[in-house]
């Protein structure tokens, strides 16, 4: 399993098993097969400018060049192949 996500708690928690990182208020957008995790609120509450490439087919996690300004709660949605994040 590569992300698990903790229903009991409000907002859901994401734990990027590999990363070993903790995000919450993140959106997920699929591009090319692909799903991109974009920013996200860690756990000492402060938005985050990750940017994560999960490719299922491979089963594997890469990084992406990071966001200018860190994002959380964001709405997240692609456009003639450009990726838009407005949020928080």
């Amino acid at each position: 399993m590569v992300i698990r996500i903790e229903e009991r708690r409000r907002p859901y928690i994401v734990y990027h098993v590999v990363t070993k990182r903790q995000y919450s208020y993140i959106p997920c957008v699929i591009v090319d097969g692909k799903v991109i995790v974009v920013g996200g609120m860690g756990v000492d509450t402060k938005p985050k400018d990750y940017l994560l490439e999960y490719d299922a087919v491979t089963d594997k996690w890469m990084s992406l060049p990071a966001m200018p300004t860190p994002r959380y709660a964001t709405f997240t949605f692609l456009i003639n192949d450009n990726l838009y994040v407005i949020g928080l």
